[in-house]
């Protein structure tokens, strides 16, 4: 067998190997892009209500003097923000946490539907 013969060879083993791979790889799906997600609809809040929902969480609430002191709104304005927040379903009542992980009296924290819209707005931003 001369050099060509055993090329030939090769090159058909080879052919022959790609194939078989290409047979065993799972069907390719359809070439569909994805679904864009849904507009981002955010209920009508006031701009506190829109600077003290990124800061808060899920689980034990952070106190609103905590959030207080990070957003620069007074705590008045906090607890205003969290009242809407809660009246919208966003937020609701509860313990809370200081910044230790202590049980430090209660307040807001984040709904499955607020934490879902705060994700949201990350994106967004």
């Amino acid at each position: 067998m001369n050099i060509f013969g055993f090329l030939l060879a090769l090159f058909v083993a080879f052919g022959l190997f790609f194939l078989w791979l290409e047979v065993k790889a799972p069907p390719r799906g359809p070439a569909v892009r994805p679904a864009p997600p849904p507009p981002l609809r955010v209920p009508p809040m006031t701009g506190a209500a829109r600077i003290v929902i990124p800061l808060m969480r899920s689980g034990p609430a952070i106190p609103a003097r905590s959030i207080a002191t990070v957003s620069g709104l007074p705590v008045s304005g906090v607890l205003a923000a969290q009242r809407e927040l809660r009246a919208i379903g966003l937020a609701a009542y509860g313990p809370a946490a200081n910044d230790n992980g202590k049980f430090a009296g209660s307040g807001y924290s984040l709904t499955d539907a607020g934490l879902e819209l705060q994700q949201r707005l990350a994106d967004a931003a």
